[in-house]
């Protein structure tokens, strides 16, 4: 039997990470973001913080474009992003064969479906742009004009990343199980219909 790995993509600010994790927490499930990447590194001979500006970024952020040099071939030619893009799909796989998880963005859907791994529920989690500047306003500290600069900037750079790596439109309803305007949802409510749907897949898929 295969693991059920939910895959959540997100528009900035819409709470998808949030809901994600209370998912994790209801189902008993082991929840992935950020950590991925400090398990990917673990035991490579990669500069931790350098990688890390790379993360969910399609093109290399850093000045140089192709800078490894270090012992591991595989990684000759390769830039800050791409290193990070194999280490992390590498590791999803690992995951989703091991357990039934949630992962958070890094074109992990994608990544499972070519794998042919897990059976996948993926969910793109979105809302209105004043739900999410009043979200990202109260989280950041910042004022109405900094959050909405903010929030482009990020999911212009999402977008960029999934499409980069799947050949796909990020937030396209036709690729994902399911699509969500968290705003329509009391969180608790949400958080329990997601776990109601993953516990009867098999069930409600054709």
């Amino acid at each position: 039997m295969k693991n059920k790995i939910i895959c959540i993509g997100r528009q900035y600010g819409s709470g998808g990470r949030e809901i994600g994790r209370l998912v994790a927490e209801k189902l008993g499930i082991p929840y992935y973001d950020r950590d991925l990447i400090d398990e990917a590194l673990r035991g490579t001979d990669l500069p931790m913080e350098q990688m890390k500006k790379a993360d969910e970024h399609a093109l290399d952020p850093l000045p140089y474009e192709r800078f490894y040099r270090g012992e591991n071939k595989r990684f000759y030619g390769m830039n800050a992003s791409e290193i990070m893009f194999s280490l992390q799909k590498d590791l999803i796989i690992k995951k989703a064969e091991s357990e039934s998880c949630v992962i958070i963005g890094r074109c992990a859907d994608q990544i499972l479906e070519d794998a042919g791994v897990g059976e996948v529920l993926s969910l793109f989690i979105s809302a209105p742009i004043e739900d999410r500047m009043q979200r990202v306003m109260e989280r950041e500290k910042i004022g109405a004009r900094e959050a909405s600069a903010l929030i482009r900037k990020i999911d212009k750079r999402r977008r960029k990343y999934y499409g980069y790596y799947t050949d796909k439109d990020w937030g396209k309803s036709s690729d994902y199980t399911l699509c969500i305007n968290s705003s329509e949802w009391k969180r608790d409510a949400l958080v329990q219909f997601i776990c109601d749907v993953y516990n009867k897949l098999d069930e409600y898929r054709k």
